[in-house]
């Protein structure tokens, strides 16, 4: 199932369950040919993809797809989304605000990731890589790599679909990691120590 909806903040695209990749591009060409008249060139939207940790590599097809119509995805919803929290949103430039970029790639051993804002990263972070970001970091991937978010804007986190990393940093606080997460985790620093909650899915 393919469907728009207005939310509070903002048009998302909703995109249910699929076969594969090339059945969910016929169903969202279809979908995409039937509202052109009503989308910009340009214009923003959100994304959400039903079990978004399992179809994963689809996501950089899918945002290719959305732009080659014009769309810009501005944000990527989960399931622990609520109307008033988004996940991540990719603000425009202003004075309170900094720059987002978005890569679509793994981090392979040896190499670095440094911006000044925040960083979502679609993919893995690997053992031996490192990113380090002024502001927040989100990886949908697992995160094997050392971690360094929040050196330039406080109130910053780190969020990830698997947290294995030997070193997490949030602002001036370093954290050496005894235990890997194989869920989803949302990582913050408060009173000189980092807290880690893992999402872990209850069972019915």
């Amino acid at each position: 199932m393919i469907d728009f909806r207005m939310l509070k903040s903002g048009i998302a695209l909703f995109i249910g369950e699929y076969e594969n990749i090339d059945v969910l591009f016929n169903e969202l060409n279809d979908k995409l040919e039937s509202v052109k008249n009503f989308f910009q060139p340009g214009d923003k939207i959100m994304l959400k993809v039903e079990n978004f940790k399992e179809k994963i590599s689809d996501l950089p097809k899918i945002i290719d797809k959305l732009e080659s119509y014009g769309l810009k995805v501005t944000s990527i919803l989960t399931e622990y989304y609520e109307e008033k929290q988004t996940l991540v949103k990719i603000k425009e430039k202003s004075e309170d605000s900094i720059e987002t970029i978005v890569l679509l790639r793994n981090l392979r051993s040896g190499q670095k990731i440094h911006h000044s804002g925040h960083i979502i990263l679609v993919g893995d972070v690997h053992s031996g890589s490192e990113i380090i970001a002024g502001g927040t970091v989100v990886v949908f991937g697992n995160c094997f790599g050392i971690v360094r978010a929040g050196m330039k804007k406080n109130e910053s986190y780190v969020l990830t679909l698997g947290l294995k990393s030997s070193l997490i940093q949030i602002g001036e606080v370093k954290q050496i990691l005894s235990k890997s997460y194989d869920s989803p985790v949302f990582a913050y620093a408060k009173g000189g120590k980092i807290f880690i909650e893992e999402f872990v899915k209850k069972a019915e």
